[in-house]
């Protein structure tokens, strides 16, 4: 505002010059033209631009001086309104006379006019496309989907020598190491064993994929290992599913 104030002044003196010659003579418009320039240069002085404006066009109105064209400029460009700026600039150096300095503010009608193209621009670029949002299923973590692949494989395990296991045991129970036929019992506990794991993945799975569904993704999946350890022992065999988190 400052580097403006000088230029402001020899404006403002030129057209309280031209409004009235004297107070004896000036008309009752002329008067009101003055108060109302003064009021707004006060307002300018303070930073209080719309009000500045405001009284520089009450002026205007009253004295049709195109010197205002200047004031308009200032207020305007300390608003932000580059482009309206510009244009009343262009309008005090076509209509104003005489103008000092005209060199330099033609310099700074072409800064103004650049300063309106660059804001036009970044207001009307183009938005860049905002990345989609992750689906449900995209935002789990991947223990859900192995405790799901676990689960499920134990269930068609159990689900197929589980069956199996029993008819086989009903088959003993009707006929226990006839004459007839080699009694063996093997197969009965190898299906038995299997649908015991195919439970036991089930159960894991399940519980698995349940508990890291409603915990979501947040843990450090890198770290994350599942595994599954086989175990014998004097009462039978099994697996034990393993993991770390």
């Amino acid at each position: 505002m400052a580097r403006y104030l000088g230029f402001f002044l020899m404006v403002g003196l030129a057209v309280l010059a031209r409004v009235g010659v004297a107070a004896a003579q000036e008309s009752p418009e002329d008067e009101r033209a003055r108060l109302h320039f003064q009021s707004g240069a006060s307002y300018y002085e303070a930073g209080d631009y719309e009000d500045a404006l405001r009284e520089f066009t009450r002026s205007f109105e009253l004295s049709e001086k195109p010197a205002l064209f200047y004031n308009f400029s200032l207020c305007h460009q300390q608003m932000g309104h580059y482009e309206v700026a510009a244009d009343y600039l262009q309008r005090y150096l076509e209509q104003a006379e005489p103008i000092p300095n005209r060199a330099n503010l033609e310099r700074r009608l072409e800064n103004l006019r650049q300063r309106a193209d660059e804001e036009l621009h970044r207001t009307t670029r183009e938005p860049e496309p905002e990345a989609p949002a992750p689906t449900f299923w995209e935002g789990l973590s991947p223990l859900v989907y192995v405790g799901a692949g676990v689960a499920v494989a134990g269930l068609i395990s159990l689900a197929v020598a589980g069956p199996l296991a029993l008819v086989e045991k009903q088959r003993l129970d009707d006929d226990p190491c006839s004459t007839s036929r080699i009694c063996d019992a093997g197969s009965l506990r190898v299906r038995a064993l299997v649908a015991d794991v195919g439970l036991g993945l089930f159960v894991v799975g399940a519980a698995l994929a349940t508990t890291f569904f409603f915990l979501g993704g947040d843990d450090d999946e890198a770290s994350a290992r599942l595994e599954l350890v086989p175990s014998a022992g004097p009462e039978g065999a099994g697996a034990w599913l393993r993991g770390t988190f």
